[in-house]
């Protein structure tokens, strides 16, 4: 993923990776201990002292460096990419019946940003840094055909006014699960999708650019972030 946002446009229209400031394998600077949390789904940064993090219960839980629980949701419905922070400090998440809300900064208010309908659930959110855009990776299933699925990516405004779809580029359709969902400094659309086990990359238009599923050897990609996750019992650790 380090990769992937350093992409950067050219004069000529190509596309090139730059890389600084590597870190070595195995070399982390700090790190936040969360204590009777088992897993650690995904994450979202208020501050670099405090965290939105998704646990194994479907809970979202907001806390601070030391660890304390500032505050906890447990109506969330998804646990992986479900929610993300906009500018403002905000919360914007997944709730359980899949309707996109908004919790103010005091965590006292909760405003409906984008309601489910029959056939689409949204899975996981991003909130754009540039332009306060919501992108909303969806799922749609057909009772009749319980082997059947679609999804698709659709950008909204900040308040919920539907702006793109990204579905399919010629015939061919780009997702079958977006699970987390991000995108780069060329505005880039980049998907993890869980059932094609590749992370998918548009252009902002919805053009799909490449589809990268990694060298078998690798552990599996995920877009929490920007950071890793490391598991123990009762514990976990976020670097």
């Amino acid at each position: 993923m380090k990769l992937l946002e350093e992409i950067q446009c050219i004069a000529a229209g190509k596309r090139k990776i730059r890389i600084e400031n590597q870190l070595s394998p195995g070399v982390f600077h700090e790190y936040l201990k969360v204590e009777d949390v088992r897993e650690v789904y995904h994450i979202s940064f208020v501050t670099t002292d405090m965290v939105w993090i998704s646990d194994s219960s479907g809970h979202t839980i907001l806390t601070n460096k030391k660890g304390t629980r500032l505050h906890i949701l447990a109506d969330t419905g998804s646990r992986t990419g479900g929610h993300c922070v906009n500018r403002e400090g905000n919360l914007i998440y997944v709730d359980k019946y899949h309707n996109i809300n908004k919790l103010s900064t005091d965590k006292k208010t909760h405003k409906r940003l984008l309601k489910n309908t029959e056939s689409w659930e949204a899975k996981c959110v991003h909130c754009s840094p540039f332009n306060a855009d919501l992108l909303v990776g969806m799922r749609r299933y057909e009772r009749n055909k319980p082997d059947y699925s679609d999804a698709k990516v659709m950008r909204y405004s900040s308040e919920g006014q539907e702006i793109e779809t990204i579905y399919n580029d010629k015939g061919r359709k780009l997702y079958k699960f977006p699970r987390y969902i991000t995108e780069n400094h060329n505005g880039d659309v980049i998907v993890s999708d869980l059932y094609k086990h590749a992370v998918v990359v548009t252009n902002p238009e919805g053009i799909h650019r490449f589809s990268y599923t990694g060298p078998p050897t690798e552990p599996e990609l995920s877009l929490s972030g920007g950071k890793q996750c490391f598991t123990y019992t009762r514990k976990a650790i976020i670097r």
